[in-house]
C-alpha cells in the first residue's frame, strides 16, 4: 500500500514547534516536502550534507513528532535496506507545495 502525503496544514501542525527548529532542522524538514519519503542517506545526498549531520536532525524531528517511519525499502543511494521517513500527515489540505513552504516559513 502506497501512502501519498498531501501538502497538509503544516502551519497548523508545526506552528508552535516551528519556532523551536534550528536552521538545519528546517532544511531537513523542507527536503521532506519535495518527496514522499527519504532514507537518511537519501536526504544527505539530496541536501549534499554529511550523513552525520542528517541522522541527528531526523532523530530530533521524529522526537518532535514531525517525521515518522514510512517504510523499509532499498535506499537509492546505498542499495541497502533502510528505514524511510515521511512528514506526519495532517487532515487539513494546503493547496500547493508553495503554500506548505510559506506556512513552514521556508
Amino acid at each position: 500500500m502506497e501512502h501519498k502525503t498531501q501538502y497538509t496544514s503544516l502551519a497548523a501542525y508545526f506552528g508552535e514547534v516551528l519556532e523551536t527548529l534550528g536552521a538545519r532542522q528546517k532544511k531537513v524538514l523542507e527536503a521532506f516536502t519535495k518527496k514522499e519519503n527519504f532514507t537518511n542517506t537519501e536526504v544527505a545526498d539530496y541536501l549534499n550534507l554529511p550523513i552525520n549531520v542528517i541522522t541527528p536532525r531526523v532523530f530530533e524531528l521524529r522526537a518532535k513528532g514531525l517525521l515518522r517511519e514510512a517504510c523499509v525499502r532499498e535506499c537509492k543511494v546505498t542499495s541497502r535496506k533502510a528505514k524511510c521517513w515521511e512528514i506526519v500527515p495532517q487532515h487539513q489540505e494546503i493547496k500547493s507545495e508553495q503554500d506548505a513552504l510559506v506556512s513552514l516559513g521556508i
